[in-house]
């Protein structure tokens, strides 16, 4: 369900990051959260999710970004800490297969988990994982 400031605000049209983002960054905080502000408690995937960026507690622990989840995910400066955390712990080279675009590894993991990129095409899972990249890539268009 979306809050009355998601409503408002849309989909990050004015919406301006209070620090540097990335382009990514900017269109997966679209698609997970129609760029929620943070700042106060928002959870998301029935309570799995939380903070700006629908961050779990494992990819919290995997990114190695010290906190206490959920609270320190409320903050957007650090669910984007969170994000870059995992993705240099999992989006390296030798783990992607030949010709995969970072972007699209990063959105695949973030939303799949670090082994995302190994569900069998077809399957549930990858179709799944179509379905966000495909958001994300509507994002990535949009955005300046």
């Amino acid at each position: 369900m979306f809050n009355l400031l998601s409503i408002i605000v849309g989909l990050c049209g004015p919406v301006t990051p209070p620090f540097e983002m990335s382009k990514l960054e900017r269109a997966i905080w679209a698609v997970e959260s129609s760029c929620h502000p943070g700042g106060v408690p928002m959870f998301s995937d029935k309570g799995f999710t939380a903070g700006p960026y629908c961050i779990s507690k494992n990819a919290m622990l995997d990114s190695g970004v010290p906190g206490k989840w959920p609270d320190a995910v409320f903050d957007l400066q650090t669910s984007v800490d969170v994000f870059r955390g995992y993705q240099a712990r999992y989006n390296k080279p030798h783990r992607l297969p030949a010709g995969t675009s970072y972007d699209y590894a990063a959105a695949l993991m973030w939303n799949g988990g670090p082994n995302a990129l190994n569900a069998p095409p077809g399957s549930r899972k990858w179709k799944r994982l179509q379905t966000y990249w495909g958001k994300v890539q509507r994002e990535l268009a949009r955005l300046p």
